[in-house]
């Protein structure tokens, strides 16, 4: 995100008039080149100058919506962030005009006011009693400890900086991870999800994340495709044993459920049955 987008007079001035700044037209033109082109899919590799500002204006009027709520929404997070700050330098206002009128500063600022206080051994001569040292000796050790005191935050900025670049790597190794388990996964658009949001910063992992967010739909999903895969198996189950060959003596036409009349015997026949039961054996026809 371009923190500077809207910087100055001109960005503020063309939004409450209505019309595009030239950095938001720029904006548009860096959320155009990201899709890979126009709203119709032109490429903007090799195009004129006119070519791509037609392109850009079928953009705009294709997507005027999405277009205007992006716009609204980087300028209304940079006067709230802007309101912030002002309201902070607000509150010490009354702070400096109280020390301005101590030291008799006309137009008190924070270096003035730093150098009249440490000009002012009366404000230092107390503590540097109660310490039992000269007042130099005090403001010198002051100076150490607000000297020592920046250095340590300098390094824990860094050291954050570094964890939320480390944070942010880790997203995104685990988003395209993600995305190849579950193809509706879109990093973007989870990320505009508060439970989402909540999930992440609690150390889930994205898929976890994800998972647990759309816990009901991915059940769901994995229900229905259950449902299909047993379904098919039982299907192709049935074709095969459909078209498995028959074997000996089990069809329809085997000898095991053929009935014989005796009067269809020929007397050969007739005779080695006759032997045959004489012998004991019990002949089925």
């Amino acid at each position: 995100m371009n923190l500077r987008l809207f910087e100055g007079e001109g960005g503020a001035a063309a939004a409450s008039t209505g019309s595009p700044a030239p950095a938001a037209e720029q904006m548009g033109e860096n959320v155009q080149n990201t899709t890979g082109g126009t709203g119709e899919g032109e490429e903007t590799v090799g195009q004129t100058p006119e070519e791509r500002k037609a392109a850009y204006e079928r953009f705009k009027e294709e997507y005027k919506d999405l277009y205007k709520n992006d716009v609204h929404e980087h300028i209304n997070r940079r006067f709230k962030d802007e309101k912030k700050l002002q309201e902070q330098l607000d509150s010490y206002t009354p702070l400096m005009s109280v020390l301005g009128m101590r030291y008799g500063l006309q137009e008190p600022t924070v270096p003035n006011v730093m150098e009249a206080i440490d000009q002012d051994n009366s404000f230092w001569e107390e503590q540097a009693l109660k310490e039992n040292m000269t007042v130099d000796q005090l403001k010198h050790m002051r100076k150490l400890e607000a000297d020592n005191q920046q250095l340590i935050d300098t390094v824990n900025r860094a050291q954050q900086i570094r964890q939320r670049e480390d944070t942010y790597a880790r997203w995104d190794r685990e988003a395209e991870l993600c995305k190849q388990r579950f193809p509706n996964f879109d990093m973007q658009i989870e990320c505009q999800n508060p439970d989402f949001q909540r999930a992440l910063g609690a150390g889930m992992s994205v898929e976890t994340a994800y998972k647990a967010v759309h816990f009901d739909e991915l059940t769901h999903g994995l229900m229905v495709q259950t449902e299909k895969d047993t379904k098919k198996k039982v299907a192709d189950s049935i074709r095969s044993g459909g078209g498995r060959p028959t074997e000996n003596g089990v069809g329809a036409g085997s000898a095991n459920g053929t009935k014989v009349s005796a009067w269809d015997l020929s007397p050969e026949e007739f005779h080695k049955i006759m032997e045959r039961a004489a012998r004991g054996e019990k002949i089925m026809i």
